[in-house]
């Protein structure tokens, strides 16, 4: 899963500033973790994506067709 729209103020909470780039990386890995692991989504009835995907099977055609084919 991809972040498609990062917003331009993620992370930022008053008063917070960033003065390195570790201070950067940390707060867009933090942003990441949220994003990915504990935001609730309305299209997947109010479960974060990790969980979501963890219970979604997915088949793409080529991969039954190539299992197929080796058996």
């Amino acid at each position: 899963m991809g972040c498609r729209a990062v917003p331009a103020t993620f992370g930022r909470k008053p008063g917070r500033s960033w003065n390195t780039l570790s201070q950067v990386e940390l707060a867009t890995a933090e942003w990441a973790d949220w994003y990915c692991h504990r935001r609730l989504h309305g299209g997947t009835g109010h479960v974060p994506p990790v969980e979501y995907e963890a219970t979604v099977t997915w088949n793409p055609p080529h991969v039954t067709h190539l299992t197929r084919l080796l058996s």
